[in-house]
């Protein structure tokens, strides 16, 4: 008589199983196949071409299989956690542990642990006790135990608890319940709440104990699991350890709970996702789940929006990733950008001001107070903010974090032991390119001893930022004439810093040219000129002066052309002439400029990637020097052969518009030089590649 026990719903076809000991359970698949004695095999199981050693626990959900002349080895005294798949032609050695989730593609040495995706190498198994396993005893209570309480199948799925399941829960098809009190496992069995919802092809395990909270969502093919073995045995004696879910929990699809995870109340794991005692969260891929801050500097929308096209690429590639942004620009409109992708935002505005396109940030005394203690020192290296940042990475428990040209929190992430990504559209700030006597050219009053100390300061500062974050990304070409003797330059050469391209979300909506025209009331063969003013100002009145020149060049143009319109991007709401639609501000233009013909704007750096990767011709210009931190761009972008207007004097930028209005096809050559800035349009992508090789690094040294 065979020792040897198979569940009901098992398909077994041209496999030798030995008859001493072992059990292969429900749902499980075994072809081709030859199994040895004191063998487990888990629910749901699916094996072609295996040949399998003796004493070997396979846990649920495992993917074993070969090809006819490629098997699947795998050895004596060998465990396979939870949805372990090996692929053809695999050899796994005498005594091996393979970690849940985990994919083996190469072959395994014996008593090797091996976990990840693709599974890597972690440590020797050292065994204590050389005893080998035995199922005889244990199988012989499990038949008792069927005879008493027989599993049954109905409604689709399987119950082996010996428990009829309570109407409040709701069990997809091909989902297998299991586990009792007993007096092997005193602790075992099952514990439900009201309305909950477990989708098809779950494998709840209760023997060690398990308790689910109500209004729980378990979605499908997730394995809950509460028994373990102790593999510093050889034997791998059974452990036990209680799941406990409580009230209001969502686990997503393919999901991994181990034993010992406590949930708690509202909390939600990802798609793909394992969990461990410490809650320690895993996509399938292997990845540590983190957290991970941005903090974009708190004088722009263009910062704002770089980190918002990192977060959505992180999230589309690791949507178990938490992601706070926390904002002081433009936070109510940011907010709800953020939000709109899974991001919470915390507004960290510490003076209320949080709109710099308003009102005047210098007076044309440049001095220590004017620009040290009003403007660069509260948005670039603020100590109280940095105070503030540590406390909020430290209750969120952060990670990682990302910083736009913000070095308080590379400060911060520095005093928490954090890693960090600074972000930069800069080698070095503005105020450090130019001379005392440059400024003065440019209107400004300049104090020449505290201009030596902000120059001084501001340098050291910045370079303290870029060498103390873990890694330095870029959108702004390296230009040699500008920057050869800057320190960002070694850098660069040290890989520590890198160029990705344009930081820009992903043009992925297919707009319709003539139905935004026909929303705008522009006609199909009007000229439509986009005009945009800058966010950071650091005079109200060079605001006013590109407003106006911008209103003053439409009207020139118009005169002569009156098919001519204009969408002005103004900040701020104004009246203006018939043929111009003025908004104050738009953060998703990508449809605007796809419609348009030719755009007017500054040369704030996050415009000009985008308008460099979608190919939209475009004269930056800047009405005055004293708006340093444009002019520092407007100088880059003249070395690099874009079209560039200083002054925003209306009467050159009408004579240029009107020649290209005559000559549509020199249109094009304002976009010639355009792959200097995007060579590629997937900068964030490379960031959030960057992001993930970073905290996978710092999982493998913590493992």
């Amino acid at each position: 008589m065979t020792k040897t026990l198979v569940d009901p719903q098992v398909t077994i076809k041209r496999s030798k199983i030995s008859p001493n000991n072992t059990w292969v359970r429900t749902y499980s698949y075994v072809d081709n196949s030859v199994i040895g004695e004191n063998v487990f095999i888990g629910f749901k199981c699916n094996l072609n071409y295996a040949v399998i050693g003796r004493r070997t626990q396979i846990a649920n959900s495992c993917t074993i299989l070969g090809q006819k002349r490629n098997n699947i080895v795998i050895s004596d005294d060998v465990w396979l956690g939870a949805a372990v798949t090996i692929a053809p032609g695999v050899h796994i050695g005498e005594g091996a542990v393979i970690g849940a989730g985990t994919y083996v593609v190469n072959d395994v040495s014996p008593y090797s642990i091996i976990v990840g995706n693709p599974g890597k190498f972690i440590k020797t198994r050292k065994i204590v006790s050389n005893k080998k396993l035995s199922n005889s005893l244990f199988l012989k209570k499990i038949r008792k135990l069927f005879q008493k309480y027989p599993p049954k199948f109905e409604g689709g799925f399987a119950n082996y608890t010996g428990l009829p399941i309570p109407q409040s829960l709701e069990v997809g098809k091909g989902t297998v319940i299991s586990g009792r009190k007993s007096t092997a496992f005193p602790n075992g069995g099952f514990q439900f709440g009201k309305r909950i919802t477990i989708k098809n092809n779950c494998i709840l395990e209760g023997a060690g104990g398990l308790s689910i909270g109500e209004n729980t969502t378990i979605d499908c093919n997730t394995i809950i699991i509460t028994t373990s073995h102790d593999y510093k045995l050889l034997s791998l004696p059974q452990t036990n350890e209680e799941v406990v879910i409580d009230d209001n929990v969502r686990i997503g699809k393919n999901a991994i709970i181990l034993p010992g995870v406590h949930l708690s109340k509202g909390m939600y794991i990802p798609d793909e996702s394992i969990v461990f005692k410490n809650l320690t969260v895993k996509n399938r891929g292997g990845t540590v789940m983190k957290h991970i801050a941005l903090v974009p500097r708190g004088t722009g929308s263009g910062h704002n929006m770089r980190l918002y096209a990192i977060a959505r690429e992180l999230k589309k590639q690791n949507n178990s990733f938490e992601v706070t942004a926390f904002l002081e620009s433009l936070h109510d409109t940011f907010s709800q950008l953020f939000n709109s992708i899974g991001v919470k935002t915390i507004n960290v505005s510490q003076d209320g001001k949080n709109d710099y396109s308003k009102g005047s940030i210098l007076k044309k005394d440049l001095n220590w107070d004017s620009l040290m203690n009003n403007f660069l020192g509260p948005t670039i290296f603020n100590s109280q903010k940095i105070i503030m940042l540590v406390r909020l990475f430290t209750r969120n428990k952060i990670d990682l974090v990302v910083s736009d040209l913000d070095v308080s929190a590379i400060a911060a992430a520095k005093i928490c032991g954090i890693q960090s990504v600074l972000v930069t559209e800069r080698f070095e700030l503005p105020i450090a390119k130019f001379k005392k006597k440059d400024l003065e050219n440019a209107g400004f009053k300049v104090d020449k001893f505290d201009f030596i100390d902000i120059h001084n300061v501001a340098q050291k500062t910045f370079d303290w930022g870029l060498d103390n974050a873990t890694k330095v990304v870029t959108d702004c070409p390296y230009v040699d004439k500008l920057d050869n003797k800057l320190h960002f330059k070694k850098l660069l050469s040290q890989e520590h810093a890198v160029f990705v391209g344009p930081i820009i979300r992903e043009d992925t909506n297919n707009f319709n040219k003539d139905d935004i025209r026909k929303k705008l009331s522009v006609k199909k063969d009007d000229f439509l000129i986009v005009a945009a003013v800058g966010g950071t100002t650091m005079f109200a009145e060079d605001k006013q002066k590109m407003q106006q020149s911008f209103i003053t060049t439409f009207s020139n143009i118009h005169q002569i052309n009156p098919n001519t319109k204009m969408v002005l991007l103004a900040r701020d709401n104004l009246e203006v002439p018939e043929g111009i639609i003025c908004m104050s501000y738009l953060p998703d233009w990508y449809g605007l400029l796809k419609s348009c013909d030719l755009v007017l704007t500054h040369p704030g750096w996050i415009t000009v990637t985008e308008l460099s990767s979608l190919k939209i011709p475009a004269i930056f210009s800047i009405s005055s020097k004293r708006e340093y931190h444009e002019w520092d761009e407007l100088i880059r972008l003249s070395e690099l052969g874009y079209s560039t207007n200083l002054g925003c004097n209306s009467k050159i930028l009408t004579e240029r518009i009107l020649e290209l209005i005559g000559n549509p096809q020199k249109l094009p050559n304002l976009t010639a030089h355009y792959s200097k800035v995007a060579p590629w349009s997937n900068g964030a992508y490379r960031v959030a590649n960057l992001i993930n090789n970073i905290i996978e690094k710092g999982s493998e040294e913590q493992r």
